[in-house]
């Protein structure tokens, strides 16, 4: 096994040589936001990751967002070869080399919704504030959407009728969050992600001059808006959602994000494991571990049939420093708590965690949903 931190600087390297940017080591953005922001600008040129100025509402909301979003990337590629779901990406759209792309825009985005001021607006009507609605069958002036929905069933785990009354359900439960967030993250960054990348595509009515493509655009947007909706934890969390008519996400429903839904698995596959802004000095205080340091104590195996991360140094190096191993035992229990909501079967040995692809509906049901509420991430 190697460290992620060895296995993502193989891919900074191949990114590098390749052309994608000029960055061939994490050591030389990881530990800023800044410079992650950075990273992330010389990657896609057509997006600017906006890091909040420190005495900004937002800063607390945003901090950290950056480098995980540069993370989460990056180990996408180190997974590139489990189950082959990156390649599946491609199936998507029923094109060949859109997973690339569609990787790239849907998860340096996906936290999108974090910088934005809009995210205090409680009272925020998406479809009356961008003129280009992502949850609508159709899109002004843009003819390549047109019939998207029935053509590319694969990029919707979810109706738009269900991301509309989960959005309802988040306002009502983000009331209570003290640092003032009040809407879902992951819908609010995908409608903005939508409407923004629109704007630009009908502008130079030339997907190829800005290397923006109205089909990619939809899809990763999509996908960012599902990427935080979760199932209901247990009965009293079944209430709220059955008042929001969220019937199949209630927590004895059979539905899980099948394998048919690859960029959307990959996203939630790679953002449960990825745990840096877990360990991070805003969460945690002076007992804190650095960005490299909780990467570099990550070990992962990957194979087409298995992925194996083992948090075991991760959860010395804490008990070192807090004497206690709550962050890794939380991590553990969020990666095994995949087999909950995805099609993804894991089992554990202490802190070292192997996945699976494809388990049948049938043994999923048998088991209870955990006492964590997915719906609080």
């Amino acid at each position: 096994m190697k460290s992620l931190y060895d296995l993502i600087n193989d891919k900074l390297a191949w990114l590098k040589k390749n052309g994608y940017t000029q960055y061939d080591s994490l050591d030389l953005f990881i530990t800023s936001d800044e410079r992650s922001a950075e990273f992330i600008s010389s990657l896609t040129g057509s997006f600017k990751f906006e890091t909040p100025a420190e005495d900004s509402q937002l800063y607390q909301i945003a901090r950290g967002r950056a480098r995980h979003s540069a993370i989460t990337f990056l180990t996408g590629l180190v997974f590139r070869e489990f189950a082959g779901l990156f390649n599946k990406i491609d199936d998507i759209l029923k094109k060949d080399n859109t997973a690339f792309k569609l990787w790239l825009m849907t998860s340096l985005n996906h936290d999108r919704g974090y910088t934005s001021e809009y995210i205090t607006q409680g009272d925020l009507d998406y479809k009356t504030k961008f003129k280009y609605y992502l949850l609508s069958g159709k899109c002004e002036g843009v003819e390549a959407l047109e019939g998207y929905d029935d053509k590319y069933p694969e990029s919707l785990a979810y109706t738009y009728q269900e991301i509309k009354q989960y959005d309802k359900y988040a306002r009502t439960y983000h009331k209570k969050d003290s640092d003032g967030r009040r809407l879902d993250h992951g819908i609010l960054g995908g409608i903005i992600l939508f409407h923004t990348l629109i704007q630009k595509y009908l502008k130079s009515k030339s997907s190829q001059q800005n290397n923006i493509e109205p089909l990619v655009i939809k899809t990763s947007a999509l996908t960012i808006a599902q990427h935080n909706i979760f199932k209901s934890c247990d009965p009293k969390c079944d209430k709220a959602y059955l008042q929001h008519h969220l019937e199949r996400l209630v927590s004895d429903s059979d539905f899980v994000i099948e394998s048919s839904h690859t960029l959307l698995l990959l996203l939630s596959l790679v953002d449960t494991i990825e745990c840096v802004k877990k360990y991070s000095k805003q969460e945690n205080g002076d007992k804190y571990l650095q960005s490299i340091t909780v990467l570099k104590n990550i070990m992962v195996d990957v194979s087409a049939d298995e992925l194996v991360v083992d948090y075991s140094k991760l959860a010395e190096r804490e008990l070192k420093i807090t004497k206690k191993n709550e962050i890794c035992g939380r991590i553990v229990a969020n990666v095994y708590d995949l087999r909950k909501w995805t099609c993804f079967d894991v089992s554990e040995q202490g802190y070292k965690m192997t996945v699976v692809l494809n388990r049948s509906v049938q043994e999923r049901n048998v088991e209870s949903m955990s006492e964590t509420c997915y719906s609080t991430v």
